[in-house]
């Protein structure tokens, strides 16, 4: 199963011109769920292949988003907007993807080392 967004997409100039970018009527604070709806469509694009590399990730900078850090969760208004601009609500892409590399068993706890 894919996640539902990603924080590292890369694919072909022509491919980006063909998905139009992000969508810029995504416009509550922090763009909603713009990031999910990109990589759904990414992800949907006819001929597009999906490749997710295991073991690999990408970090979320805190910055005292609308989000991250707010007291009242913010979602049912991104869900409201999503449904408003696509005419159903979200759901996460359903595409095989090729998964490349192995997935690693850490034994407890992940610490940061400063390593």
């Amino acid at each position: 199963m894919l996640p539902s967004e990603t924080t590292a997409l890369f694919m072909s100039r022509a491919r980006w011109k063909a998905l139009d970018g992000y969508d810029e009527w995504f416009v509550s604070d922090g763009g909603g769920l713009a990031n999910l709806d990109i990589w759904k469509r990414a992800c949907e694009l006819p001929g597009t292949s999906v490749c997710m590399l295991l073991g690999e990730g990408t970090f979320h900078q805190i910055h005292g988003g609308v989000t991250t850090h707010s007291a009242v969760s913010r979602r049912a208004e991104f869900d409201r907007e999503y449904q408003d601009l696509r005419g159903a609500a979200y759901q996460r892409p359903e595409v095989d993807a090729v998964f490349l590399g192995q997935e690693r068993t850490l034994g407890g706890a992940m610490a940061a080392t400063g390593d």
